[in-house]
């Protein structure tokens, strides 16, 4: 299994102040916030955890819930990571699940309040940054007439570091490959 990830940011998470500017190199910690790409599929059978990278910040995923509240739930995919959403009704603790999901870096909920909620994981690693892409494709009203990315020209260009600030004028998406650096997650940040 890798311990590496490729994990989504948008700058504004930068913005807010809860984290600095990230670089090729940097060593830093956070906790994985999840996004259903699709439903998750129950499994009566245990499963052992795995991901395989699609695209992007995209994984297909075979894990177990070892989380669930009425809303946020946690998973173990190989490395754990949350969502604080209403989780899907048909998965219960501790089923095993298929599915596909995106991951990117908790913006402030896990480690500001979800840390310290009754009978909550630990989901804090330890990271090495060891690359840093942003994307590229211009903004284009949609057909619905909101500025979006246009969807034919999406590419990543390599970086050395972000610069939430003035990258695309504060509109950043960024894509970290990051490798885990500690095995066992922890509540807080260091």
């Amino acid at each position: 299994m890798s311990n590496s990830y490729y994990i989504s940011l948008s700058s504004w998470i930068i913005q807010d102040g809860n984290y600095g500017d990230f670089k090729v190199g940097d060593r830093r910690s956070f906790a994985l916030e999840f996004y259903p790409i699709n439903k998750f599929y129950p499994s009566q059978y245990l499963v052992d955890p795995s991901s395989t990278h699609k695209t992007h910040s995209e994984y297909v995923v075979s894990g177990n819930v070892i989380h669930k509240t009425i809303d946020w739930w946690a998973i173990d995919i190989g490395v754990q990571a949350y969502q604080e959403a209403r989780p899907f009704k048909d998965i219960a603790k501790n089923q095993s699940f298929n599915g596909r999901i995106q991951l990117g870096i908790d913006p402030f909920f896990y480690f500001e309040r979800l840390y310290n909620s009754p009978g909550s994981p630990p989901l804090i690693y330890d990271w090495k940054i060891l690359e840093v892409l942003i994307q590229t494709s211009p903004f284009i009203k949609n057909s619905n007439g909101i500025m979006a990315r246009d969807e034919e020209k999406l590419a990543w260009k390599n970086i050395t570091k972000t610069k939430a600030w003035k990258d695309d004028d504060g509109n950043a998406e960024y894509l970290l490959k990051c490798e885990r650096l500690s095995k066992s997650p922890r509540h807080k940040l260091k």
